[in-house]
């Protein structure tokens, strides 16, 4: 069975790994400091340098759906300027009603996925994030159409 790792040079397979890595340590970060957090992204520039992405609306509260549409228009702008992307999320999993930080990572070689990491909060005083066991599946590209 041909993973999604084999379509990919071994560069691409470690950047799409280190914005995965940054993605998963800023999610629980934020979640350790505020219990949730609103829709980001990390970007890899054609340099290598990775910078994170958010929309300032101004506003306290923000509808998570709309902020994910306008991460995706930002990076679609600068996306000649970009070798990946990784869109982050705090989600509900369906099928289980559970809390999860979905990654969805887009390489400009051609493969987009969407990691999805179950969490729960852990500890009595100090609420610790701890991630259940991630699962992977290749999704719909939205940067590199």
């Amino acid at each position: 069975m041909e993973s999604w790792r084999d379509s990919l040079s071994e560069d691409a397979q470690d950047e799409m790994d280190e914005l995965l890595s940054h993605s998963l340590e800023a999610a629980i970060e934020f979640l350790e400091k505020n219990k949730q957090f609103y829709p980001f992204a990390f970007a890899l520039s054609a340099d290598g340098d990775i910078s994170l992405q958010a929309i300032d609306t101004g506003q306290e509260f923000n509808n998570s759906s709309s902020l994910i549409v306008e991460l995706k228009t930002a990076l679609q702008s600068i996306r000649e300027d970009l070798r990946a992307v990784a869109l982050v999320a705090d989600v509900t999993v369906n099928q289980t009603a559970s809390s999860a930080i979905q990654v969805q990572i887009e390489h400009r070689e051609g493969i987009a996925i969407t990691v999805t990491a179950p969490y729960s909060f852990r500890g009595l005083f100090k609420k610790a994030v701890e991630l259940d066991e991630l699962s992977a599946a290749s999704t719909e590209r939205f940067i590199w159409t």
